[in-house]
């Protein structure tokens, strides 16, 4: 006799009224959710962002207890996420992940105006010689430096639309033919 046939024979024995009861305790005992039962199936967002957080700082092991999550799925969750975990040399102290009050930075001050670096620059002498020398070579160059004249249309010409004979400038560059010319009016209109 197998473990179904068993049970069919204690089942039938039952009223319906222990029946019901049975299967009421059956169901609460189903809804109670275990704590020491990993969780099993898909990974929720906040699970995912707690991985990609602590996994690089704490590792596998520590990650498979705080998420309540099998060692293996952690490893390979890890994986398709590229995270890698870095373990920390002794003397290296471990960022403590639960002092959000702790200062990482001085705050700057505004108040008072920052000292200027580059008034207390002092050169060397070859770095003076070659400022000077550099110095007369422009003022040399510039003697004989006439500015080059601006032309802001060079190429502009004056043309008539073939279609509606309306006189424009335009770039030289742009029309193709000049038998041929339509202004962008017509050329949405399609005529």
């Amino acid at each position: 006799m197998n473990n179904d046939d068993k049970l069919k024979e204690i089942l039938s024995k039952l009223d319906s009224d222990e029946l019901e009861e049975l299967l009421n305790i059956v169901k609460e005992k189903k809804q109670v959710d275990d704590p020491t039962r990993l969780k099993r199936g898909r990974y929720s967002m906040t699970e995912l962002d707690d991985l990609i957080k602590y996994y690089p700082l704490h590792g596998p092991q520590w990650c498979a207890s705080y998420l309540n999550r099998n060692l293996i799925s952690i490893q390979k969750k890890s994986s398709e996420l590229s995270l890698a975990f870095t373990p920390m040399s002794k003397n290296q102290e471990e960022p403590d992940i639960f002092r959000p009050n702790k200062i990482y930075a001085s705050p700057i001050d505004t108040t008072t105006p920052r000292q200027n670096l580059f008034l207390n620059f002092k050169p060397t002498k070859k770095e003076k010689t070659d400022f000077t020398k550099d110095s007369l070579i422009d003022n040399l160059l510039s003697k004989d430096l006439t500015p080059t004249s601006r032309n802001r249309n060079p190429n502009m010409i004056q043309i008539e639309c073939s279609k509606c004979h309306k006189s424009m400038t335009i770039n030289k560059k742009i029309v193709g033919s000049i038998e041929r010319f339509k202004c962008n009016r017509c050329m949405v209109r399609n005529r």
